[in-house]
């Protein structure tokens, strides 16, 4: 646990950035305009459609200015919080699913494995620390179903506080709510518990009437996001525009994208258990969000991102069923430990590598021009906006840097007063400027090219930053 909670906290520091534009774009950009920093113009299409819950911009517009009140809002020690948070929700999650189920793992093999999964699974880590809807949505759920799993009863007010944090959980992310009336529906149904159920119900929808309350206030007029998104990407199918996959997508891209013997084991592993834990919580709560992901058009991972927690509960379940209807203890196979052990070698080698590199170099290069380069400065580029992909990046640039283009051959002359900046992917390009620059960023570091084997760290597409003197 204390590993964990120092890895968590190592990752919440270095690995700025994002994973997908999406945890960008539609949160801090949003936050953005809130704060003045950009216009409603620059948005992306979800904001004219009012269809993005308005909870963590929000959240993001509050640290700003609890930033501002004691300096300058710096918009990196604003993200560095938010990963911060991110951090302590994924944690809880899991802490509080090992104590659920650690009855059910007994105390040998198996309940080391759980252990070792739920705590130290690069995935939950690298996930864990990002302000993202799929992070959040997904803690959250966790947290409230770890409850629930924890003990049989609570006073009412518990059930309704419980009901609130999974509630959380869906404004945060609507998909969520096929988890929740999976799990209301087996309280209800299968544990007979029909006034918990109506309490926890009730929770949820004191949270997504808040959430239409915030959403409201973000836009201006009186807007339910839930509904415009269903609206948008499903009645009109707005998410198919975003590319089509067949159902099997994602099985062979977590195929594809897995790195250690793991992953079969997170693929097969729900199945075992939909098969013969058919009344389960896991069964209810977790099919019917798989199920929908798979039937939609458009597939991406990072939709199933919210199920990372229960990961490391699948496996231990999975084995614990092979033991029980097929009379075969795996944890005492040879075999099977030994790729246990080396998933769990290579696992503990990616974690180390994820939570000491950024999660996204361009963010990164921001971070070096924002501290690098205080007061006022000009930043070049011959080619590729570095501030903008799709649409700008205007959190984190500084309101006193300009940005301009200018022609490879252009012969500068810096301006007084003005620190001068050139952004460029190819690194010969600044020997055609005139000036004396000096290196202060690289996305590859300047040691890895002394491992420059067969040529890799020419091939890699990097950004530097020079400083023109």
């Amino acid at each position: 646990m204390l590993l964990s909670a120092i890895l968590f906290l190592v990752a919440s520091v270095f690995s700025v950035g994002f994973i997908h534009v999406d945890e960008h774009f539609q949160i801090l950009e949003f936050a953005a305009l809130k704060l003045g920093l950009t216009t409603a113009e620059a948005l992306p299409w979800e904001y004219p459609a009012a269809m993005r819950p308005a909870f963590q911009p929000t959240l993001i517009v509050a640290l700003y200015h609890l930033v501002g009140f004691f300096g300058s809002p710096d918009p990196f020690v604003v993200t560095f919080i938010s990963r911060l948070l991110s951090a302590v929700l994924a944690f809880t999650g899991i802490w509080l699913m090992v104590r659920a189920y650690r009855s059910r793992f007994g105390s040998g093999k198996l309940y080391i494995w759980f252990l070792l999964l739920s705590f130290l699974l690069w995935v939950a880590v690298f996930n864990g620390v990002r302000y993202s809807s799929e992070s959040w949505s997904g803690s959250l759920f966790l947290i409230g179903f770890a409850l629930i799993r924890l003990r049989n009863q609570y006073s009412s007010l518990q059930w309704l506080l419980i009901g609130m944090v999974l509630g959380l959980s869906f404004v945060t992310r609507f998909q969520a709510g096929l988890m929740i009336g999976g799990l209301v529906i087996w309280l209800a149904i299968i544990r007979r518990q029909l006034r918990e159920a109506i309490l926890l119900s009730a929770g949820v929808l004191v949270m997504v009437a808040l959430g239409v309350a915030l959403d409201s206030w973000y836009y201006g007029r009186l807007t339910f996001t839930a509904w415009n998104y269903l609206n948008q990407n499903i009645l009109h199918d707005k998410v198919s525009q975003f590319g089509l996959q067949p159902w099997w997508f994602y099985f062979t891209e977590t195929v594809l994208m897995g790195i250690t013997p793991l992953t079969l084991l997170f693929l097969v592993a729900p199945l075992v258990v939909f098969v013969f834990r058919r009344t389960d919580a896991l069964t209810f709560t977790l099919l019917p969000f798989i199920v929908v992901h798979f039937l939609i058009g458009h597939k991406e991972i990072r939709f199933l991102l919210p199920l990372t927690g229960f990961l490391p509960v699948l496996v231990a379940e999975a084995i614990l069923i092979v033991k029980e209807r097929f009379s075969t203890d795996l944890t005492t196979r040879r075999w099977f430990g030994r790729l246990i052990g080396f998933s769990l070698l290579v696992n503990y080698i990616l974690l180390v590598y994820i939570t000491f590199r950024p999660a996204d170099d361009l963010v990164a290069l921001y971070r070096t021009v924002y501290y690098q380069f205080p007061g006022k400065s000009v930043l070049y580029y011959t080619e590729g906006h570095p501030y903008r992909s799709l649409l700008d990046y205007t959190f984190y640039r500084s309101r006193a840097m300009q940005i301009k283009q200018i022609s490879p051959d252009t012969t500068l002359k810096p301006l007084a007063g003005y620190h001068s900046i050139f952004v460029t992917r190819n690194p010969d390009a600044v020997k055609k400027l005139g000036l004396q620059p000096r290196l202060v960023y690289t996305t590859v570091p300047q040691w890895a090219k002394h491992f420059d084997f067969n040529g890799w760290v020419g091939r890699t597409k990097s950004w530097y930053v020079y400083e023109l003197k």
